[in-house]
């Protein structure tokens, strides 16, 4: 019996198949996936507002200064409405949404390694 590729990821990662696939779904918006490594990145505390403005650089291709009007103000509405929650019911991040503020989750770093053993099959596949 052959090893399905979910069974590599879930081995790399060490968490158990229907948890590997439940992040797997959770990471398939690129805006967690940026959100995400933009947490990991910063280590502490984020606002809301800091994190827009960071994946809204990112999307558009310029400098986090410039990152305001529409493209800010979308980014900033979708994370509220949709991908900080499903974060957070996941475990990846903790999200007040009283102040606004993120911070990482018990399942950050679960998140983090499975996005990275995904770039990494996929750099390999291009």
């Amino acid at each position: 019996m052959s090893k399905r590729s979910g069974d590599n990821v879930q081995n790399a990662v060490g968490t158990p198949p229907a948890r590997t696939s439940n992040l797997c779904n959770l990471l398939g918006p690129p805006r967690r996936r940026y959100a995400i490594e933009i947490i990991i990145e910063k280590d502490e505390e984020i606002t809301v507002r800091e994190l827009a403005r960071r994946i809204t650089a990112i999307e558009q291709d310029i400098p986090i200064e410039h990152a305001r009007g529409d493209p800010y103000r979308n980014v900033y509405t979708s994370l509220i409405q949709t991908h900080l929650d499903h974060m957070a019911k996941a475990g990846v991040v903790q999200y007040d949404s009283d102040r606004k503020v993120i911070t990482a989750g018990e399942s950050l770093e679960d998140a983090w390694v499975l996005l990275q053993a995904i770039q990494e099959a996929q750099a390999e596949i291009l």
